[in-house]
């Protein structure tokens, strides 16, 4: 059983080669969740919802047997497979926003203008280039146009990739994370409180720099066994505020609590 809270949030990577089957699992496992507001992004492993990986080289080197047995192309199963997660009753993110409004305990409205009680969150699924698998990008430009498109109110940040330094060390000790993400992060006036992502599972664990706090809360071990618990986060709604990760949660009015 998940720990409550307002927000429930997924950086990722939550199927196996992102076949139909998976993600209508996954999908009917998340929206059956009873937090308020559920999140979730794409990763490297969700293959079909990078659609022109797929249909370029993504299908023959998953699903060749799969597509073949089905009488399908990889166009059309790409399009079945995010058909199924826009049909979602959670929010998917890719390069794109959602605001988060509490105006009580037991209410949420994603479409009001009151800044004062919401939370900015953005949510995208790259990372630099990392063997063959989806939504890889070359390091440099390519990662820095993606990263451009992070709105600077953001409070939290959801990627599946993370940030050089934080969380993206490999079993082989190489640090594997975004240079360019990092410091579009910490270059601006007011970066994200909350920084979200998983992708590299041995680098599980917590940290912050004095204004950004980095999560990776992948729920998978390095061998792939889902046995990490989630990780609980108290977001204030103060900007002033930091974010902080809780053991015993204290129900406010005045902050938001992420899974």
């Amino acid at each position: 059983p998940l720990p409550i809270g307002d927000v429930l949030i997924h950086g990722g990577d939550f199927s196996s080669t992102g076949t139909e089957a998976d993600l209508r699992g996954f999908v009917n496992w998340f929206d059956s969740q009873h937090h308020p507001l559920r999140i979730f992004i794409a990763g490297n492993h969700d293959v079909t919802l990078d659609a022109s990986y797929y249909i370029d080289r993504g299908a023959n080197r998953f699903h060749k047997r799969l597509l073949s047995s089905a009488g399908t192309s990889s166009i059309n199963y790409a399009n079945t497979c995010m058909d199924i997660v826009k049909s979602s009753t959670s929010n998917y993110l890719q390069d794109s926003s959602i605001d988060i409004i509490i105006p009580n305990k037991n209410s949420f409205d994603t479409n009001s203008n009151d800044s004062n009680s919401k939370l900015v969150c953005y949510g995208a699924p790259w990372q630099p280039e990392f063997c063959d698998w989806a939504f890889n990008l070359k390091r440099g430009k390519e990662c820095q146009d993606k990263w451009n498109l992070i709105p600077h109110d953001t409070d939290i940040l959801i990627t599946h990739g993370p940030p050089l330094g934080y969380g993206d060390r490999t079993s082989t000790g190489f640090q594997c994370g975004c240079e360019n993400l990092l410091r579009t992060i910490q270059s601006r006036d007011q970066p994200p409180r909350l920084h979200i992502f998983g992708h590299i599972h041995e680098a599980r664990g917590t940290w912050h720099d004095g204004r950004t706090l980095y999560v990776n809360a992948c729920t998978c071990t390095f061998f792939y066994h889902a046995t990490n618990k989630p990780i609980v986060v108290f977001l204030p709604f103060d900007r002033s505020q930091p974010a902080f990760i809780v053991d015993d949660l204290d129900a406010s009015n005045q902050a938001c609590t992420l899974i």
